[in-house]
């Protein structure tokens, strides 16, 4: 009975032998794989962050502008105004008397045009400390979560660490990434919403009051500054829509390459043990069998 046993246990050396052999160059592989992946995964990353920087430069610079032009327009409504009452105080005294009237309220409204420029300029500054303030909030999660997951040793136990910890990001991440999309994009629309209330009722007045050639050029005037406003809001909202997720994608992209890194080496480890189990038993089964 034991020839037969000695035949096959010395027939499964060479294949054991083998299987030891091939078990660091399969570990090996499978290690590089996910750093291939990180790699090729990190490039289409870098070249996305590196567009988006001469976008928001441009955003900025452009603030100032529109802030000037804003300004600068009472300026032009004065110029223009005086035309008109100079013809009319040529004319007629009655004509005369109805103008100083119009004047003073003509004179207040464009005054507010300031105003409205400062908080417009405030609008970019309230939205990226309204999103900056969550993405602190999670970085710090992050840095617990990374501190607890570096104290535990045994690679089992960061295992089952990580998979509740991907779980629950998994479930975070989409609720985190609506609430800092809703936030700036509610904060926009009230603050707009007057704005543009208070824009629509003061040109009718304007050109009430005038009905004269050059409330309509500074009617013309207004129209390009509020279409360019409303384009470059757009603009500055995916901008800092994109920041935060692209800092997402580089905190996952370490914690899945250590998952994947971590799951072979787990792999073979189990594998390995049993083989050198039946190393170990066939091994006393040879020496009974020569004595």
């Amino acid at each position: 009975m034991y020839v037969p046993i000695i035949a096959v246990t010395l027939m499964s050396v060479p294949i054991i032998a083998v299987t030891l052999m091939s078990v660091p160059i399969i570990a090996f592989t499978l290690m590089s794989v996910p750093i291939i992946a990180v790699t090729l995964m990190s490039i289409p990353i870098i070249a996305v962050t590196l567009m988006s920087v001469p976008i928001i430069a441009v955003t900025l610079m452009s603030i100032p502008i529109i802030a000037v032009t804003l300004m600068s327009v009472p300026i032009i409504a004065v110029t223009l105004m005086s035309v008109p009452i100079i013809a009319v105080t040529q004319k007629s005294v009655p004509v005369i008397a109805v103008t100083r009237i119009y004047v003073p309220n003509i004179a207040v409204t464009f005054m507010s045009v300031p105003i409205i420029a400062v908080i417009l300029m405030s609008v970019p500054i309230i939205a990226v400390t309204l999103i900056y303030v969550p993405i602190i909030a999670v970085t710090l999660i992050y840095v617990l979560i990374i501190a607890v997951t570096l104290i535990y040793v045994p690679i089992n136990a960061v295992t089952l660490i990580y998979v509740p910890i991907i779980a629950v990001t998994l479930i975070y991440v989409p609720i985190i990434a609506v609430t800092l999309i809703y936030v700036p994009i509610i904060a926009i629309t009230l603050i707009y919403v007057p704005i543009i209330a208070i824009t629509l009722i003061y040109l009718p007045i304007i050109a009430v009051t005038l009905i004269y050639v050059p409330i309509i050029a500074i009617t013309l005037i207004y129209l390009p500054i509020i279409a360019v406003t409303l384009i470059y809001v757009p603009i500055i909202a995916v901008t800092l829509i994109y920041v935060p997720i692209i800092a997402v994608t580089l905190i996952y992209v370490p914690i899945i390459a250590v998952t994947l890194i971590y799951v072979p080496i787990i792999a073979v480890t189990l594998i390995c043990v049993p083989i050198i189990a039946v190393t170990l038993i066939s091994v006393p089964i040879i020496a009974v069998t020569q004595i």
